[in-house]
């Protein structure tokens, strides 16, 4: 539990100015978080273990020799410059 001590001691050590009425409101805000987050680490502690994805499509690799479907892409790019598709700059370094 936070008290009024505690903000005054905390403002005091931040250098900051703190009204009685802000002090009692921060006292309770306080009071609420520390709460809040003792809820967490009891939970936290319960966490079930993460499970491993897999890729259960096929196995990583050569699916087919490279370049084998080059010419058919470039010929449906709406504009293609020697073997490759020609797209518009939407990054600038200026």
């Amino acid at each position: 539990m936070v008290d009024k001590g505690d903000v005054e001691k905390l403002a005091e050590l931040a250098r900051i100015n703190v009204s009685q009425e802000e002090t009692e409101t921060l006292a309770k805000e306080m009071s609420d978080i520390v709460d809040f987050v003792s809820q967490v680490q009891e939970i936290s502690g319960d966490a079930k273990p993460v499970i491993e994805h897999k890729n259960i499509m096929r196995e990583d690799g050569e699916p087919h020799e490279g370049g084998l479907f080059t010419d058919d892409l470039l010929k449906t790019a709406a504009t293609a410059k020697g073997k490759n598709i020609v797209v518009p700059k939407i990054i600038s370094n200026d």
